[in-house]
């Protein structure tokens, strides 16, 4: 469970970086409300750590660089939400499976805002 946690808190730290790097004249609502969920789905996170008796996760570092790419906001949000799909499969207890579907189910939401945002800015071109 350990290795998923883990695999879970990097796949946030792209997101992140992702979400920053969105312009606030187009991503400014959808980047705030992101970060907001993204900092709870992370809280939650830290308390199955600690139900475990797992180290907590690394610090979030600061977002890295990048260009603003809806694109790849929607590719590491699908990557996220695949990697919750295999932390589901491996967790043996209800608990754990049940908050980890409920985090798979919010990154699916935002994954499909992404990708309601994606053609909308295809049919203004």
């Amino acid at each position: 469970m350990r290795a998923r946690l883990d695999a879970l808190d990097e796949l946030e730290l792209e997101v992140r970086a992702q979400l920053a790097a969105l312009p606030e004249a187009r991503g400014g609502e959808l980047a705030a409300s992101g970060f907001r969920t993204l900092a709870r789905l992370r809280r939650e996170r830290a308390e199955l750590r600690r139900s475990f008796g797992l180290l907590p996760a690394k610090p979030a570092a600061g977002p890295a660089e990048r260009e603003p790419d809806l694109g790849s906001l929607r590719e590491s949000l699908s990557d996220r939400a695949f990697a919750y799909a295999d932390a589901v499969a491996e967790a043996a207890d209800a608990a754990p499976v049940g908050l980890l579907v409920e985090h798979l189910r919010v990154v699916a939401q935002l994954l499909a805002v992404v990708e309601l945002w994606i053609d909308e800015e295809g049919r203004r071109e």
